[in-house]
């Protein structure tokens, strides 16, 4: 009897140390999962911020060419507005040569008119560089978020 109970014993330990290898590739399992899912997260990270970057570059598109042909209008009316201010002052000059006083504010009121369009020429041309300026931060943006990309890509190389 005393036999039996040594090999239940010896049973009994080799069944532990079988349970012991068990937990051990559970925790391996266990700590697999975890960096699946952390790849899994990453990588759903990653396409996230794909996707933002094309929404951006697609929206810094959009605006630049609004820009571009807002600016490219307003030129091309204030080259207009001015060539035929030019004609019409010149038609003024012919009408009024004679009457000197009234030539002289004529001639006056042209070139507020004329001011007053290059001043929204100019405010156009400084709104126009306010959108390269605000497209270039969001490039900037966007290139912070292409080394975060990066970063998490190592980290998942680092992981597998």
């Amino acid at each position: 009897m005393s036999n039996d109970l040594i090999k239940a014993a010896e049973e009994a330990r080799k069944f532990v140390r079988s349970m012991q290898s068990l937990c051990a590739v559970a925790d391996m399992l266990e700590d697999a999962g975890s960096v699946e899912q952390a790849k899994n997260e990453t990588l759903s990270a990653v396409e996230k911020s794909r996707k933002e970057l094309a929404e951006l570059k697609a929206e810094c598109s959009a605006m630049k060419k609004a820009a571009e042909k807002t600016l490219a209008d307003a030129k091309a009316e204030a080259k207009e507005i001015v060539k035929n201010a030019i004609v019409e002052r010149n038609q003024i000059n012919a009408e009024v040569r004679s009457h000197d006083d009234s030539l002289n504010a004529v001639i006056a009121e042209m070139k507020k008119e004329c001011s007053s369009h290059l001043k929204q020429i100019d405010q156009l041309d400084k709104e126009n560089e306010k959108l390269h300026s605000e497209c270039s931060a969001l490039k900037g943006q966007l290139a912070a978020g292409a080394d975060v990309v990066k970063k998490a890509k190592a980290a998942v190389a680092a992981l597998a």
